[in-house]
């Protein structure tokens, strides 16, 4: 994505350039055309595919995925990662 490539451009830019690169980084979370890649790279194309997650589905429908790109929300600071 081109978004991507102006923020590792930035990143490399050094301090001065940082309010700037923090925008940019906000608007990429926001894309729905990143979370709709973030969704897919995650259950179909990950290693751990077809390993169930902790609702206990392993496998989504093309339209499950969609649901789940639309309605994902990154507003927050992330919570602490479940350990089994």
């Amino acid at each position: 994505m081109r978004k991507q490539e102006e923020i590792y451009q930035l990143s490399k830019a050094g301090e001065e350039q940082k309010q700037e690169l923090r925008a940019l980084q906000t608007d990429l979370i926001q894309m729905a055309e990143a979370k709709i890649l973030s969704v897919r790279r995650t259950t179909q194309e990950a290693q751990g595919k077809n390993t169930p997650g902790t609702d206990g589905i392993a496998k989504l429908s093309a339209r499950q995925r969609l649901a789940l790109a639309t309605s994902l929300r990154i507003d927050e600071q992330a919570s602490s990662i479940r350990r089994v």
